[in-house]
């Protein structure tokens, strides 16, 4: 059978007998594929919130519009929620025995109360400045540094439990007048790595091991310079609480019948006492 030919009577190849109709498929294939393919038109950019405002020469005009007070109002009552249930855990954390100068169980306390009692204030904070402010755009970070500038800041999370009790100025200076406290909060400083509430507990174990001490020195007075501090300032509301601390002591008993001895560590608040039954 001769070759297919072409007009000018050269073979005529597979392409050159293939149907039009394939080409025009593969051409619209690719026409589909590219517009699948292209990007969508990009959205206009939202402009910065607080455009004006010179972080280093604030001011309240620019920097502090009514949107940013509000915002910065309900991240301040979520900053402060987060540090109350922190600091009730860690309340929860002061009975018993804590070993005094050592942080290892304090580091650990105050990992988990920041952990299971924390909430995110930031991104609330970022979403609330950029709607109520203009549909406007402005980072996290951004946005806690304009409620610094434009709102008081609430003291740090375990700042109360820090202080040396809660009585007068008397009996707290009384406390610290215990060479042992100075050097037990040293060890306390040394060791808990600036976490605030770690330290916290940790010097409350130091309390708690001389509290009997402390009690005798600073409520009952027999520290003569809490004595004479006490004529000029009112320490009537000095006692126990206003301590805080625990003392913790141990208690043994005995039972001969059986030849065993039972050791069991107790919690007081003030004495000690072994007792031995026969």
């Amino acid at each position: 059978m001769p070759p297919i030919t072409s007009n000018d009577d050269a073979p005529a190849s597979r392409a050159n007998a293939r149907p039009r109709g394939a080409f025009v498929l593969a051409a619209l294939s690719l026409a589909f594929g590219l517009a699948v393919l292209s990007p969508e038109p990009a959205s206009p950019q939202r402009a910065p919130c607080l455009p004006f405002c010179d972080p280093m020469n604030p001011d309240d005009a620019d920097c502090c519009p009514d949107c940013v007070d509000s915002a910065c109002q309900e991240f301040r009552e979520c900053q402060l929620d987060n540090r109350s249930r922190v600091e009730e855990c860690i309340n929860g954390s002061l009975d018993g025995t804590i070993q005094p100068g050592n942080c290892n169980f304090g580091l650990n306390r105050s990992r988990f109360c920041a952990t299971a009692s924390n909430v995110n204030c930031a991104e609330p904070l970022q979403e609330d400045l950029e709607i109520g402010c203009g549909d406007c755009r402005i980072g996290r970070g951004a946005a806690r540094r304009a409620c610094n500038r434009c709102l008081p800041k609430d003291p740090p999370v375990c700042n109360d439990l820090l202080s040396d009790g809660t009585g007068s100025k008397c009996q707290k200076q009384c406390i610290r007048r215990v060479p042992w406290i100075g050097e037990c909060y040293r060890k306390c400083d040394d060791r808990c790595a600036n976490d605030r509430c770690a330290t916290a507990i940790c010097r409350r174990g130091c309390r708690n091991s001389i509290c009997n001490q402390l009690v005798s020195k600073c409520v009952d007075g027999s520290d003569p310079q809490y004595r004479n501090c006490c004529l000029t300032n009112d320490c009537s509301g000095d006692d126990l609480d206003t301590l805080s601390c625990e003392s913790t002591t141990s208690t043994t008993s005995s039972t001969s019948s059986s030849s065993t001895a039972q050791t069991t560590s107790t919690t007081t608040r003030t004495t000690s006492s072994t007792t031995s039954t026969a």
